[in-house]
């Protein structure tokens, strides 16, 4: 077989596997409530989608009327793309790690006379795919949104579909690429518990690096002409991922100069997955081989050291909340998962407003927010947002019951109820992220010589609303456990729950951010504000832990 059709093969059967086609046939064959099932699934994904398609759709019509009002509105096409992808790859580092290196089929797929490249690209297609479902809604939105305050012909719509193809794949192709060269050298070390660690920070610091470099790259002498300073607002704007300015420009320019935007937009997009291909022919068989190593060998607790331990008398839910504690830390994939998301979203945030100044007065975005009226208020409000975000995130949260695995079985015999078997696993999760909050909300702070109150109101405001977000995430968890994992790495295998699981837990955030923008648009009394919208984060996250009760009494029950 040749190497072309080799691939077209394997991208097929990738497929499938992907989304489950013929094992749903099957299942649907065996038993009818799968249908059922399926299309439940099926209008829960729709109605998130429908959410997440009115929520950008909302936000980016703000942004086309003001990029109007100031004449211009190509803003909202460099906005979409800056989100999009943005958003790509602060997510694609998780989504190319857990289809490169926790799918079962890759044990398989070595032994086979596959080449490393064929295999990256028939996943890395496969995971292109599913990801045009979270980049479609913001880029159809901005480029329609676009097109009715200016008239465009056909030429517009040709670059919008070939931007909107390759948009996604530039920072998947970084976060691949990543991905690749972390995971070949967190392996070639004995020791993988600490080196685990240590290589999601690498990774992080890579990430910042290519993120500086590429606002250097912001300007190119082939396309600079008297018209650049029309353009001024859709570089600062895009100054965090350039490559958006470079698709903006193409779609906003009709002329040569627009169809040099749109090569150069698709020869990065292309030129970076071209190295990312290369690459993965010396690294990836090595990296993947050594992550189906097993990990360091366990310590044995003596007969006295047991003895101790059971003497120890504790209320039921602490002494589980020690044990998910425990179970948590002790292992490195479940320590990487969890603390990289608070790295890199506030980096992804926070650095090009500490790198830029749109005054330019010299003081940065943020030190000049905090100066404005009302900046604290904001400022606490943004952090505390970003927070929540970051937690709905988490893999912490939505892994609380697939952690146990299949030491399932002892959790249903135990003679604990559920309630106090849900509090421990909720009181870690929550416990988790605050210390990893936290520990950024201090950083934040004594970066810009912000006040104890300040850490204490941010503090409070993201605990009720961060709970809220880890009880949607336990309850879908809890409804659609994965207890057939052997190893850490298959557990964050998921397909696409991950993403669903993420979209449903902004809901509660969205809610409450939603609830505060429109209490300061008001200008009410900042004290108020808080008042108001800690009530409501507190009520919303205990309607949350209702729904997580509710879902996870099916998690217990006794198999028949």
């Amino acid at each position: 077989m040749s190497n072309s059709k080799a691939f077209f093969a394997l991208l097929k059967t990738q497929l499938k596997v992907q989304f489950n086609l013929s094992a749903l046939r099957y299942k649907i064959a065996l038993d009818k409530r799968t249908l059922w099932q399926t299309l439940f699934a099926v209008l829960v994904m729709l109605f998130v989608l429908f959410f997440y398609f009115a929520f950008f759709s909302t936000v980016l019509s703000a942004v086309a009327k003001a990029g109007f009002m100031v004449g211009q509105p190509e803003l909202v096409l460099a906005v979409a793309l800056l989100l999009a992808q943005l958003f790509e790859l602060v997510t694609g580092i998780f989504t190319m790690t857990s289809t490169f290196y926790y799918a079962k089929d890759l044990p398989m797929l070595i032994t086979m006379p596959f080449k490393p490249w064929q295999i990256i690209a028939s996943k890395f297609l496969v995971a292109l795919i599913t990801e045009y479902l979270v980049a479609l809604p913001i880029l159809v939105t901005g480029m329609g949104l676009y097109a009715q305050y200016v008239h465009v012909g056909a030429v517009y719509w040709i670059y919008a579909v070939l931007i909107t193809i390759a948009a996604p794949v530039l920072p998947l192709a970084i976060a691949s690429l990543i991905v690749l060269v972390l995971m070949r050298f967190i392996n070639l070390t004995k020791s993988r518990t600490l080196f685990s660690v240590l290589g999601s920070i690498v990774g992080v610091a890579i990430g910042i690096g290519i993120q500086i470099f590429a606002q250097r790259l912001n300007s190119f002498d082939i396309i600079q002409n008297t018209s650049l300073e029309q353009v001024n607002l859709i570089k600062t704007v895009s100054s965090a991922f350039p490559p958006a300015s470079w698709g903006a420009n193409a779609l906003m320019f009709s002329n040569m100069t627009g169809f040099l935007y749109l090569l150069l937009f698709l020869g990065v997009s292309f030129a970076a997955l071209a190295c990312m291909l290369a690459i993965s022919q010396g690294t990836f068989y090595k990296a993947a081989l050594a992550s189906m190593e097993s990990t360091a060998p366990r310590k044995r607790l003596t007969s006295d050291q047991i003895y101790k331990a059971a003497s120890k008398t504790r209320n039921h839910t602490m002494a589980l909340l020690s044990k998910e504690w425990k179970l948590f830390w002790r292992t490195p994939l479940f320590i990487t998962n969890g603390l990289t998301p608070f790295i890199i979203i506030p980096i992804a945030v926070f650095l090009p407003m500490m790198t830029s100044s749109s005054s330019g007065t010299g003081a940065n975005d943020i030190t000049q927010l905090l100066n404005m009226p009302n900046g604290r208020l904001i400022m606490n409000l943004v952090l505390a947002g970003i927070l929540a975000m970051t937690t709905a995130m988490n893999s912490i949260s939505y892994t609380a019951f697939s952690r146990e695995g299949q030491t399932h079985w002892i959790s249903v015999i135990t003679p604990v109820s559920i309630k106090e078997q849900v509090d421990a696993k909720l009181l870690n999760c929550v416990a988790i992220n605050l210390l990893l909050g936290g520990l950024l909300i201090v950083a934040f702070s004594l970066l810009f010589h912000r006040t104890f109150t300040d850490m204490i109101t941010v503090i409070v405001l993201v605990a009720p609303a961060m709970t809220a977000s880890i009880c949607v995430d336990m309850a879908l968890d809890a409804s659609m456990p994965k207890l057939d994992w052997i190893t850490p790495q298959q557990l964050f295998k998921r397909s696409g729950f991950s993403s669903l699981f993420f979209l449903l837990s902004l809901v509660p955030v969205g809610v409450i951010a939603a609830a505060a923008v429109f209490l300061v648009s008001k200008q009410l009394n900042p004290s108020l504000i808080y008042i108001i919208v800690i009530g409501l984060s507190i009520l919303i996250a205990y309607m949350a832990y209702k729904l997580l009760l509710t879902a996870s009494k099916h998690f217990y029950e006794i198999p028949e």
